[in-house]
Protein backbone atom coordinates (compact mmCIF):
# COMPACT_ATOMS: atom_id res chain seq x y z
CA UNK A 1 0.00 0.00 0.00
CA UNK A 2 1.47 3.34 -1.06
CA UNK A 3 1.63 5.95 1.69
CA UNK A 4 1.61 9.76 1.64
CA UNK A 5 2.90 11.82 4.53
CA UNK A 6 0.84 15.01 4.81
CA UNK A 7 1.81 18.07 6.84
CA UNK A 8 -1.02 20.09 8.29
CA UNK A 9 -1.55 23.82 7.90
CA UNK A 10 -2.67 26.44 10.40
CA UNK A 11 -6.05 26.80 12.05
CA UNK A 12 -6.42 23.33 13.56
CA UNK A 13 -8.37 23.29 16.85
CA UNK A 14 -5.76 21.02 18.47
CA UNK A 15 -2.78 23.32 17.86
CA UNK A 16 -2.80 24.87 21.34
CA UNK A 17 -2.83 21.50 23.11
CA UNK A 18 -0.22 19.92 20.85
CA UNK A 19 2.09 22.91 21.26
CA UNK A 20 1.78 22.86 25.05
CA UNK A 21 2.53 19.14 25.23
CA UNK A 22 5.55 19.22 22.92
CA UNK A 23 7.17 22.37 24.28
CA UNK A 24 7.46 20.69 27.67
CA UNK A 25 9.48 17.94 25.98
CA UNK A 26 11.81 20.63 24.56
CA UNK A 27 12.87 19.03 21.25
CA UNK A 28 15.62 20.89 19.34
CA UNK A 29 13.35 22.10 16.53
CA UNK A 30 11.03 23.76 19.04
CA UNK A 31 13.98 25.73 20.39
CA UNK A 32 14.86 26.67 16.80
CA UNK A 33 11.30 27.94 16.27
CA UNK A 34 11.34 30.04 19.43
CA UNK A 35 14.67 31.57 18.42
CA UNK A 36 13.37 32.28 14.91
CA UNK A 37 10.33 34.09 16.29
CA UNK A 38 12.41 35.86 18.98
CA UNK A 39 10.27 34.65 21.87
CA UNK A 40 10.36 32.25 24.79
CA UNK A 41 7.95 29.49 25.72
CA UNK A 42 6.59 31.13 28.90
CA UNK A 43 4.35 33.82 27.33
CA UNK A 44 3.00 31.65 24.50
CA UNK A 45 0.01 30.30 26.41
CA UNK A 46 -0.94 33.35 28.46
CA UNK A 47 -4.18 35.19 27.69
CA UNK A 48 -5.63 32.13 26.01
CA UNK A 49 -2.61 31.66 23.79
CA UNK A 50 -2.91 35.04 22.11
CA UNK A 51 0.71 34.97 20.93
CA UNK A 52 -0.02 31.79 19.00
CA UNK A 53 -2.26 33.87 16.74
CA UNK A 54 0.74 35.89 15.53
CA UNK A 55 1.96 34.59 12.19
CA UNK A 56 5.66 35.14 12.91
CA UNK A 57 5.27 32.98 16.04
CA UNK A 58 2.86 30.25 15.01
CA UNK A 59 4.28 29.54 11.55
CA UNK A 60 7.77 28.44 12.69
CA UNK A 61 6.35 26.76 15.79
CA UNK A 62 3.76 24.81 13.80
CA UNK A 63 6.44 23.75 11.32
CA UNK A 64 8.67 22.57 14.16
CA UNK A 65 5.79 20.62 15.74
CA UNK A 66 4.99 18.82 12.49
CA UNK A 67 8.60 18.01 11.66
CA UNK A 68 9.28 16.74 15.18
CA UNK A 69 6.29 14.38 14.96
CA UNK A 70 7.43 13.14 11.54
CA UNK A 71 10.97 12.55 12.82
CA UNK A 72 9.69 10.48 15.73
CA UNK A 73 7.60 8.38 13.37
CA UNK A 74 10.61 7.88 11.10
CA UNK A 75 12.72 6.74 14.06
CA UNK A 76 10.11 4.03 14.64
CA UNK A 77 10.43 2.81 11.04
CA UNK A 78 7.76 4.85 9.26
CA UNK A 79 8.41 5.53 5.56
CA UNK A 80 6.38 7.41 2.95
CA UNK A 81 6.28 7.26 -0.83
CA UNK A 82 5.00 10.82 -1.37
CA UNK A 83 4.83 14.08 0.55
CA UNK A 84 2.43 17.01 0.54
CA UNK A 85 1.49 19.90 2.80
CA UNK A 86 -1.62 22.00 3.21
CA UNK A 87 -0.64 25.68 2.91
CA UNK A 88 2.15 26.28 5.46
CA UNK A 89 2.54 22.50 5.70
CA UNK A 90 4.23 22.48 2.31
CA UNK A 91 7.32 24.05 3.90
CA UNK A 92 7.65 21.01 6.17
CA UNK A 93 6.86 18.64 3.28
CA UNK A 94 9.71 19.98 1.16
CA UNK A 95 12.11 19.73 4.09
CA UNK A 96 11.16 16.17 5.02
CA UNK A 97 11.41 15.17 1.38
CA UNK A 98 15.06 16.26 1.55
CA UNK A 99 15.09 19.63 -0.21
CA UNK A 100 16.45 21.55 2.79
CA UNK A 101 17.47 21.05 6.38
CA UNK A 102 14.71 20.89 8.96
CA UNK A 103 16.21 23.92 10.71
CA UNK A 104 16.12 25.89 7.47
CA UNK A 105 12.44 24.99 7.05
CA UNK A 106 11.67 26.45 10.48
CA UNK A 107 13.60 29.63 9.62
CA UNK A 108 11.80 29.97 6.28
CA UNK A 109 8.46 29.55 8.05
CA UNK A 110 9.41 32.43 10.37
CA UNK A 111 10.27 34.69 7.43
CA UNK A 112 7.05 33.65 5.71
CA UNK A 113 5.07 34.55 8.83
CA UNK A 114 6.72 37.96 9.28
CA UNK A 115 6.29 38.80 5.60
CA UNK A 116 2.62 37.85 5.60
CA UNK A 117 1.99 39.82 8.79
CA UNK A 118 3.52 42.92 7.23
CA UNK A 119 1.43 42.52 4.06
CA UNK A 120 -1.74 41.99 6.12
CA UNK A 121 -1.19 45.28 7.96
CA UNK A 122 -1.58 47.16 4.67
CA UNK A 123 -5.19 45.98 4.27
CA UNK A 124 -7.46 44.44 6.88
CA UNK A 125 -8.62 41.08 5.63
CA UNK A 126 -9.38 37.48 6.52
CA UNK A 127 -10.76 34.22 5.12
CA UNK A 128 -14.27 32.76 4.96
CA UNK A 129 -15.03 29.05 4.45
CA UNK A 130 -18.15 28.27 2.42
CA UNK A 131 -19.26 24.92 3.80
CA UNK A 132 -21.89 23.87 1.26
CA UNK A 133 -21.36 25.73 -1.99
CA UNK A 134 -21.23 24.64 -5.61
CA UNK A 135 -19.43 26.59 -8.32
CA UNK A 136 -22.52 28.67 -9.15
CA UNK A 137 -22.87 29.73 -5.50
CA UNK A 138 -19.17 30.55 -5.25
CA UNK A 139 -19.33 32.80 -8.29
CA UNK A 140 -22.43 34.52 -6.92
CA UNK A 141 -20.65 35.24 -3.63
CA UNK A 142 -17.61 36.58 -5.46
CA UNK A 143 -19.78 38.91 -7.53
CA UNK A 144 -21.53 40.26 -4.42
CA UNK A 145 -18.30 40.57 -2.45
CA UNK A 146 -16.53 42.50 -5.20
CA UNK A 147 -19.08 45.26 -4.85
CA UNK A 148 -17.61 45.91 -1.39
CA UNK A 149 -13.90 45.18 -1.73
CA UNK A 150 -11.37 42.63 -2.93
CA UNK A 151 -12.30 38.97 -2.74
CA UNK A 152 -11.21 35.78 -4.47
CA UNK A 153 -11.01 32.03 -3.90
CA UNK A 154 -8.25 31.17 -1.43
CA UNK A 155 -8.62 27.39 -1.29
CA UNK A 156 -10.46 24.50 -2.87
CA UNK A 157 -10.42 22.26 0.18
CA UNK A 158 -13.05 19.63 -0.57
CA UNK A 159 -16.21 19.11 -2.64
CA UNK A 160 -18.52 22.02 -1.78
CA UNK A 161 -16.02 23.41 0.72
CA UNK A 162 -14.40 26.50 -0.78
CA UNK A 163 -12.52 29.19 1.13
CA UNK A 164 -12.83 32.83 0.11
CA UNK A 165 -10.12 35.35 0.95
CA UNK A 166 -10.12 39.13 0.80
CA UNK A 167 -10.81 42.40 2.56
CA UNK A 168 -13.15 42.44 5.56
CA UNK A 169 -15.94 44.52 3.93
CA UNK A 170 -16.16 42.03 1.06
CA UNK A 171 -16.25 39.01 3.37
CA UNK A 172 -18.76 40.65 5.71
CA UNK A 173 -21.09 41.31 2.79
CA UNK A 174 -20.98 37.64 1.76
CA UNK A 175 -21.07 35.84 5.12
CA UNK A 176 -24.81 36.27 5.93
CA UNK A 177 -25.84 35.04 2.49
CA UNK A 178 -24.47 31.49 2.64
CA UNK A 179 -23.49 28.64 4.92
CA UNK A 180 -20.09 29.78 6.08
CA UNK A 181 -17.68 30.19 8.95
CA UNK A 182 -15.00 32.82 9.37
CA UNK A 183 -11.43 31.57 9.60
CA UNK A 184 -9.68 33.87 12.04
CA UNK A 185 -6.25 33.36 10.52
CA UNK A 186 -4.88 36.88 10.73
CA UNK A 187 -5.08 38.03 7.14
CA UNK A 188 -6.25 37.43 3.56
CA UNK A 189 -3.90 34.53 2.89
CA UNK A 190 -3.58 32.99 -0.58
CA UNK A 191 -4.74 36.12 -2.34
CA UNK A 192 -3.21 38.87 -4.52
CA UNK A 193 -3.26 41.02 -1.37
CA UNK A 194 -0.18 39.04 -0.25
CA UNK A 195 1.95 40.27 -3.15
CA UNK A 196 3.84 42.55 -0.74
CA UNK A 197 5.06 39.48 1.16
CA UNK A 198 6.97 38.05 -1.79
CA UNK A 199 10.20 40.15 -1.85
CA UNK A 200 11.36 39.29 1.69
CA UNK A 201 10.47 35.64 1.31
CA UNK A 202 12.20 35.52 -2.08
CA UNK A 203 15.35 37.02 -0.55
CA UNK A 204 15.37 34.41 2.22
CA UNK A 205 14.80 31.59 -0.26
CA UNK A 206 17.64 32.95 -2.36
CA UNK A 207 20.01 32.44 0.57
CA UNK A 208 18.74 28.93 1.22
CA UNK A 209 20.91 25.89 0.59
CA UNK A 210 18.60 23.75 -1.54
CA UNK A 211 19.59 20.13 -1.97
CA UNK A 212 19.40 18.43 -5.34
CA UNK A 213 18.05 14.98 -4.51
CA UNK A 214 14.56 14.89 -3.08
CA UNK A 215 11.65 12.51 -2.83
CA UNK A 216 8.45 13.42 -4.71
CA UNK A 217 6.31 16.24 -3.33
CA UNK A 218 2.80 16.93 -4.62
CA UNK A 219 2.22 20.66 -5.06
CA UNK A 220 -0.56 22.29 -3.09
CA UNK A 221 -1.31 24.87 -5.76
CA UNK A 222 -1.63 22.70 -8.87
CA UNK A 223 -1.36 19.07 -7.77
CA UNK A 224 1.75 18.42 -9.87
CA UNK A 225 4.23 15.81 -8.68
CA UNK A 226 7.58 17.59 -8.24
CA UNK A 227 11.01 16.05 -7.73
CA UNK A 228 13.16 18.82 -9.18
CA UNK A 229 14.44 21.40 -6.72
CA UNK A 230 14.45 24.21 -9.30
CA UNK A 231 10.67 24.37 -8.82
CA UNK A 232 10.80 25.00 -5.06
CA UNK A 233 11.22 28.78 -5.01
CA UNK A 234 8.50 29.49 -7.62
CA UNK A 235 6.16 27.14 -5.71
CA UNK A 236 6.76 28.87 -2.39
CA UNK A 237 6.24 32.35 -3.82
CA UNK A 238 3.18 31.43 -5.89
CA UNK A 239 1.55 29.90 -2.83
CA UNK A 240 1.33 33.32 -1.18
CA UNK A 241 -0.99 34.75 -3.81
CA UNK A 242 -2.52 31.70 -5.54
CA UNK A 243 -5.41 29.58 -4.25
CA UNK A 244 -4.72 26.18 -2.75
CA UNK A 245 -6.10 23.32 -4.79
CA UNK A 246 -6.13 20.67 -2.12
CA UNK A 247 -8.76 18.63 -3.93
CA UNK A 248 -6.36 18.39 -6.89
CA UNK A 249 -3.43 17.47 -4.64
CA UNK A 250 -5.36 14.58 -3.12
CA UNK A 251 -6.65 13.48 -6.53
CA UNK A 252 -3.07 13.29 -7.77
CA UNK A 253 -2.04 11.19 -4.79
CA UNK A 254 -4.98 8.86 -5.29
CA UNK A 255 -4.11 8.50 -8.99
CA UNK A 256 -0.56 7.56 -7.96
CA UNK A 257 -1.96 4.68 -5.97
CA UNK A 258 -1.85 6.18 -2.49
CA UNK A 259 -4.41 4.62 -0.18
CA UNK A 260 -2.86 5.45 3.20
CA UNK A 261 -2.51 9.05 4.41
CA UNK A 262 -0.51 9.84 7.55
CA UNK A 263 -0.73 13.37 8.96
CA UNK A 264 2.02 15.16 10.88
CA UNK A 265 1.28 18.27 12.92
CA UNK A 266 -1.98 19.25 14.60
CA UNK A 267 -4.13 17.38 12.14
CA UNK A 268 -7.79 16.99 13.05
CA UNK A 269 -8.90 19.51 10.40
CA UNK A 270 -6.69 17.99 7.71
CA UNK A 271 -7.95 14.47 8.52
CA UNK A 272 -11.48 15.78 7.96
CA UNK A 273 -10.51 17.21 4.57
CA UNK A 274 -8.87 13.98 3.43
CA UNK A 275 -11.98 12.04 4.39
CA UNK A 276 -14.22 14.56 2.59
CA UNK A 277 -12.19 14.14 -0.59
CA UNK A 278 -11.35 10.42 -0.38
CA UNK A 279 -13.94 8.63 1.77
CA UNK A 280 -12.35 5.19 1.23
CA UNK A 281 -8.80 6.22 2.20
CA UNK A 282 -7.09 5.16 5.41
CA UNK A 283 -6.18 8.28 7.39
CA UNK A 284 -3.97 8.37 10.50
CA UNK A 285 -2.64 11.05 12.80
CA UNK A 286 0.92 10.69 14.06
Amino acid sequence: MKTALLFSGLGDPTTHAVAQRMIVQDPPLIECALNASNCTADPLFRDGGRMLQLSHVIQPLHTALALTQALRAQEKGFEADFFAGHSLGEVAAWAFAGAMSLEDAVEIAAVRGRSMEAAARICEGDMLALTNADEVEVQRMLTIGREHGQITVGAYNAPREIVLTGTLPALQAVAPLCQSRRLNVGGPWHSPLMEEAKPKLAAALGRLCIRQHIRPVISGIDGVCINDTKDIVPQFLAQLTEPLRWTTTLSTLAALGVKRFVIAGPGRALRYLVRRNLPEAAVELI
